[in-house]
């Protein structure tokens, strides 16, 4: 199956054979041929039909086609039939394309000439109603839309900037947006009012860092730790002790009721 354009007149050559030994080519006929378009029902073609050279091609046969054969885009199907040869069925695809343009198929939106295109290395300047296009599509694609973040809207707000040459729009000049966002904490959800909200809770650091704090607090536990690994619990709940004064007096007696504990 082949790709033809639509309203094409190239010819559709078809091969006839003998019926009797289905390889020679039968010549002087004159075949019968139908289309069907696009599913249709078979029906003749505006076209002529004709032989292309009984010496020295025996058994061609052709179909030039007129504008209103291939005027319907789909399946093109050709049904040929003649006494004394086998029928022939062929098949082509009627396209909205020019598979025979070399330059551009045919198709009417290119540029032949690329005229639209910016030169190499040339900034893109955008007018505001292309920036504002590419800022709602960042912020419904890409952004959590409603959340009230400044974090998130930084970005949007850098692309939709004053500033029509995006030059500007590096990585680091976002990061910087975002940053000074997130710490201003404009929005309630926003990360500098989270961050605002955890240090107004924990206290000014007492040395020269809040993790300077927690690591002297680590080290004291450490301390006390390791004093209480030494104590042993026979009962649930009750430290083992084995005491040796009371009162700063040595501790007399067994415990027993005739000899009881005294200090």
């Amino acid at each position: 199956m082949h790709d033809i354009p639509l309203g094409s007149t190239s010819v559709f050559p078809f091969l006839m054979v003998d019926a009797l030994d289905h390889i020679t080519g039968k010549t002087g006929l004159t075949p019968t041929v139908k289309i069907s378009k696009n599913g249709a029902a078979g029906a003749s073609p505006v076209g002529a039909v004709a032989e292309i050279d009984a010496t020295n091609m025996p058994g061609w046969y052709k179909l030039t086609p007129d504008p209103a054969d291939t005027g319907t885009l789909g399946a093109l199907l050709l049904h040929a039939s003649a006494a004394g040869a086998d029928p022939v069925d062929q098949e082509w695809q009627v396209v909205a394309y020019n598979p025979g343009d070399a330059a551009g198929l045919g198709l009417t939106r290119l540029d032949a000439a690329m005229s639209s295109r910016a030169a190499t290395g040339a900034a893109m300047t955008l007018t505001g109603g292309e920036r504002t296009s590419i800022a709602a599509a960042v912020e419904a694609a890409l952004l959590n839309e409603g959340d009230g973040s400044a974090v998130q809207q930084a970005l949007v707000d850098k692309i939709n900037a004053t500033d029509t040459n995006l030059a500007g729009l590096t990585l680091s000049a976002i990061a910087q947006a975002v940053r000074d966002v997130a710490i201003a904490g404009a929005a309630a959800n926003s990360l500098g009012a989270l961050v605002s909200s955890i240090y107004a809770r924990l206290g000014a650091p007492a040395g020269a860092s809040m993790s300077a704090d927690i690591a002297l607090l680590l080290v004291d536990l450490l301390l006390v730790k390791a004093k209480t690994d030494q104590l042993t619990y026979t009962k649930t709940g009750e430290v083992d002790a084995n005491a040796q004064s009371m009162n700063d007096a040595p501790i007399l007696g067994n415990g027993t009721p005739g000899n009881l504990w005294r200090g």
